[in-house]
């Protein structure tokens, strides 16, 4: 459980960057 936390918490960071990049 801990793992798959970390994972979605990683793909909310990356969406987050991609979204400053396409701004």
């Amino acid at each position: 459980m801990g793992k798959q936390s970390a994972i979605s918490n990683q793909q909310s960071v990356i969406i987050y960057k991609l979204s400053v990049i396409s701004y």
